[in-house]
Parts: structure tokens; C-alpha cells; sequence
């Protein structure tokens, strides 16, 4: 079951902006080095 706890919900909210950030930062990376070569 989900408990709307604020701890929880702010915990899930860092957790994903802390993966859309990785994933955005590897598309980055790739991205330049492609236009780069």
C-alpha cells in the first residue's frame, strides 16, 4: 500500500529527479561526443 507520508513523497520525488538528471547528463555526454566526431 501507498502511504502518503510528506517524507515519503519528497524522497520519491529527489529519488527521480535524481535519475532524470543522470539520464540527462549521459544523453548530454553522447550527445557532444557524436557532434564532436
Amino acid at each position: 500500500m501507498f502511504v502518503k507520508d510528506p517524507c515519503g513523497i519528497v524522497c520519491i520525488i529527489v529519488t527521480y529527479i535524481a535519475i532524470l538528471y543522470a539520464d540527462y547528463v549521459v544523453i548530454r555526454w553522447i550527445i557532444l561526443h557524436t557532434m564532436q566526431d
